[in-house]
């Protein structure tokens, strides 16, 4: 029996794992590309590079398998040259998904 797992769970489940609050994550939503299904959730952009189109992973949740292949159904229908995200989890996307580091990305408040 399946259970649907509906979007404010997975913004949960987000919000849980990464540095972005909830509010942060549904503007994301409303302001990108997204899919949902009965397990997963995408959240992707768009982004012309001088090596040509690049899709942009902003949030992914649920069935890790699923998500690859649509995130690789979406780049390849829209002739994308790269895949970018962002993962606090390199060696595991690394050794399962076959992704390679490109650098690690640094952060630092802005006193105001």
């Amino acid at each position: 029996m399946n259970l649907k797992v509906t979007l404010e769970q997975h913004v949960d489940r987000l919000a849980k794992y990464c540095s972005d609050s909830k509010s942060d994550i549904r503007k994301c939503i409303l302001d990108n590309f997204h899919w949902i299904d009965e397990d997963s959730f995408l959240c992707w952009s768009f982004r012309e590079q001088s090596n040509g189109l690049c899709l942009y992973v902003l949030f992914a949740s649920g069935n890790g398998e699923k998500l690859l292949k649509a995130i690789k159904k979406i780049a390849n229908s829209n002739r994308c040259a790269k895949i970018y995200f962002i993962t606090q989890r390199p060696k595991a996307f690394e050794r399962k998904y076959k992704f390679k580091p490109l650098g690690t990305l640094m952060e630092m408040e802005v006193d105001k």
